[in-house]
């Protein structure tokens, strides 16, 4: 498993931000290759930290609490080996954090309930999360939806 998600002059990057997307698009034009789906992680982070936008909100006593050095070893873990693919960690005032992507089994509606009342009247169940599955890939969420729809059907997938 590697971290690399750009190659440019013997540089490594790892690309921690979902901002930072965009730097590999424009670091990709400027030469440097990209090496997206060839092991590299895929990590996210979400900082909680005091900024020049923050500073009229907040007291300063809370703001000295939100010192964006706080985030920091976190940041480090996720550009290091050992850290997993698809997460993403919240980071601020020295707490750290996993955010996951769940979604409920979710339901089939009929086209005769395929309305707003339908989606109104199944809306709990909808939202039941006692069966949630974690999302870990863009294409999750697709292949349930189609299973579940073409089973209702009686449609066979390959």
């Amino acid at each position: 498993k590697t971290t690399v998600l750009l190659s440019c002059a013997g540089i490594r990057v790892t690309i921690i931000t979902i901002a930072a997307a965009a730097a590999a698009a424009a670091a990709k034009d400027k030469g440097c290759i990209g090496l997206y789906g060839l092991g590299a992680t895929t990590v996210a982070i979400a900082p909680t930290a005091a900024t020049r936008m923050t500073e009229d909100l907040m007291p300063p006593e809370v703001l000295a609490m939100l010192e964006p050095k706080e985030i920091t070893p976190a940041v480090l873990f996720l550009a290091s080996t050992q850290a997993p693919t698809h997460r993403i960690l919240l980071a601020g005032a020295g707490c750290y954090a996993m955010v996951r992507l769940m979604e409920s089994e979710g339901v089939y509606l009929s086209d005769e309930e395929r309305n707003v009342d339908g989606v109104a009247a199944h809306f709990e169940q909808i939202g039941n999360m006692d069966n949630a599955s974690e999302m870990m890939a863009g294409g999750d969420h697709v292949t349930k939806i189609l299973t579940m729809a073409a089973k209702a059907k009686g449609i066979k997938l390959g």
